[in-house]
């Protein structure tokens, strides 16, 4: 009989990865810790931020037993069912929910209060900017800033128009205009997302939408909630073209904030936030601006979910839900010696699975390392 332990690892794709015990070393303590894995963050040049938290073992929740194979046929049954025992998570790093904050526009206020609250608590998020706004001036030197930083800096159009009330010529400028503008700051990274002025699409504006990002943040308009569910998207086939999303805008209080990241978690899918406004020490800017007490307050809250909570700009969520649900994974070798695994899926983008492999008793988890592509 054999029992399982399990092992959680970040792997990129299109690469074979193996998994071996490593030799027993005498600095090694004999005890297995209790590991708690907290996803650090890196700048790449393909995406903004990633999860690259190192191989870390997770407290197993679940063991099974599997017989010995009597024959070789047997034995290549028992290898398929193997493919059981390696999975990829719902979300990156055994998180139970997805979320993603947005802020709209790119004026100072912003950056200058919101900015480095998120990079104290160690979250990204998708900055929306609308390129050609007439007043107040875009604070360019800050969001050049955010994206170095590796937030997520991408498009809101040229001059944020109603997309569904102008023609087709009109929305290519907006698109290319602006993506110019962008680049010409300093923008390299792939701008997959993309923010809807006043929330508004059809089927026309995300055709034309859809040439030049994969995902797009629409919402719902201001409804009250309750009684209206949660605007939640789906963790496996979210509407890419018209994601949905929840602004923080004064019809709201803090507690109703706080209302929506609960069925979030309790749900696992993905909630997007949308933010325009901040207020501190009697200085404003921004649609409808929230005071920073109020935003902290929301914070606290949704620090209490720890490591439950994927919280990435849509960009990085989007990719991750795009490798996942096309992710293959095929088990070559499963021996006391190693295990040998190979993932794939039909994108090349540069966010980590992360795959949850079952390991023999046997082993002492403490000493597994786990390779990839040599």
């Amino acid at each position: 009989m054999n029992r399982w332990s399990s092992l959680a690892v970040s792997l990129l794709l299109l690469a074979a990865s193996c998994m071996a015990p490593t030799a027993p070393s005498s600095s090694t303590a004999e005890t297995t810790p209790s590991f708690q894995p907290k996803p650090t963050l890196a700048v790449t040049d393909t995406l903004g931020v990633i999860s690259t938290a190192p191989d870390q073992i997770l407290s197993p929740e679940e063991f099974s037993d599997v017989e010995p194979p009597a024959s070789p046929g047997e034995a290549t049954n028992a290898l398929l069912n193997l493919q059981e025992k390696v999975t990829v998570d719902l979300w990156q790093w055994g998180a139970k929910a997805a979320v993603s904050y947005t802020l709209d526009e790119g004026v100072e206020e912003p950056y200058l209060f919101l900015l480095p609250e998120l990079e104290k608590r160690g979250w990204k998020a998708s900055f929306f900017i609308y390129t050609r706004q007439p007043a107040p001036a875009k604070a360019w030197d800050d969001i050049l800033r955010a994206y170095q930083l590796g937030h997520e800096v991408s498009n809101h159009t040229l001059t944020h128009p109603d997309m569904t009330k102008v023609d087709d010529a009109q929305l290519t400028v907006e698109m290319e205009t602006a993506i110019a503008d962008l680049k010409n700051l300093g923008i390299q990274r792939p701008m997959y997302s993309f923010a809807y002025p006043y929330e508004s699409t059809n089927d026309r504006v995300w055709t034309i939408v859809s040439k030049y990002h994969r995902y797009a943040r629409a919402g719902d308009h201001g409804v009250p909630v309750p009684p209206n569910p949660v605007p939640i998207n789906d963790a496996r086939q979210p509407n890419f073209g018209a994601l949905t999303a929840k602004a923080n805008t004064r019809n709201f209080t803090v507690a109703q904030w706080n209302s929506w990241i609960d069925p979030t978690h309790a749900s696992g899918g993905w909630f997007i936030e949308e933010r325009h406004g901040v207020e501190k020490d009697g200085r404003k800017g921004g649609w409808e601006p929230r005071t920073m007490d109020e935003f902290n307050a929301h914070f606290d809250h949704i620090e209490t979910f720890g490591d439950d909570l994927m919280i990435q700009p849509m960009g990085v969520v989007g990719n991750y839900i795009e490798e996942r649900e096309s992710a293959k994974v095929e088990v070559q070798q499963w021996s006391k010696e190693g295990i040998a695994l190979t993932l794939s899926d039909d994108f090349d983008f540069t966010v980590p699975l992360t795959l949850r492999v079952d390991l023999p008793l046997e082993w002492d988890a403490a000493k597994v390392e786990a390779t990839q592509a040599g």
